[in-house]
């Protein structure tokens, strides 16, 4: 058996702090049973990145703090792509999914940062479609600090069961949890290339985008039905601070 697992997004904001929680909770599991995997990986070029005032009781910074693009490599991938953000923020209509508001009411930077996010899955995907075929598809936010292992038993016991998504059951907010999912083949191409459906199942429904709820209309459009995961991942800003918590990481 065999996996595919696909990282995307900014690789190295805070990937020095997520590594080990990875290896331990989702690489190291694979090979106790046996499991062998291939990593992909598409990072989307920065240089530096400004981490956002918390809430009142957390550490507050506007610092912008530099991106060190080669971390990638701590993953040991079979395949690497990078696009430099500036040039898909140049091409890409804004226009056409600000006009629908701004669900978060910050000048549009989260949504900025969706559109980012799942046009780097979609350039992951790309990396393995001529490889051959996997046993499952994990797609995993590299900014997260993985607080518990994989569900691989209910991964095992699922494996076989076609159109079907392996989904957080937590933080679904408005639909389905975006951070982290897998999925076979076919199941994890709908999901993966999403950002071709914006214009019919955003824009035409005259919505605000909201990424967990674009999750939920995609599952509803192709059908495809879903299971609930325990893996957690805490999202880790570049100066270390756990967004959730507002906990300060330190390197060993």
């Amino acid at each position: 058996m065999k996996f595919c697992i696909c990282f995307f997004g900014v690789i190295g904001i805070s990937l020095k702090y997520t590594i080990e929680s990875i290896k331990k909770n989702i690489f190291n599991i694979l090979k106790e049973r046996g499991i062998e995997y291939d990593v992909f990986i598409h990072n989307n070029r920065i240089s530096h990145i400004g981490v956002p005032p918390l809430p009142p009781t957390y550490l507050r910074t506007n610092k912008k703090y530099p991106i060190d693009n080669l971390l990638y490599k701590k993953l040991n991938p079979k395949k690497y792509k990078e696009t430099p953000q500036i040039n898909f923020d140049k091409k890409y209509n804004w226009e056409m999914v600000f006009k629908n508001g701004d669900i978060h009411q910050n000048n549009f930077v989260s949504l900025r940062n969706a559109i980012r996010e799942i046009h780097s899955i979609k350039k992951v995907t790309q990396l393995w479609k001529n490889e051959e075929e996997y046993d499952l598809y994990l797609y995993l936010r590299p900014d997260l600090l993985y607080i518990n292992k994989l569900d691989i038993e209910l991964i095992l016991q699922n494996i076989n069961k076609k159109n079907l998504l392996f989904t957080p059951a937590w933080d679904k907010h408005l639909g389905l949890n975006d951070r982290l999912y897998f999925g076979k083949y076919n199941t994890i191409l709908k999901i993966a290339n999403r950002i071709d459906m914006i214009p019919e199942l955003i824009i035409k429904t005259n919505i605000a985008y909201n990424a967990e709820r674009f999750m939920k209309q995609i599952v509803n459009k192709y059908k495809i039905n879903t299971i609930d995961i325990q893996l957690k991942g805490l999202r880790v800003r570049a100066n270390g601070i756990i967004q959730e918590t507002g906990k300060q990481l330190h390197l060993s």
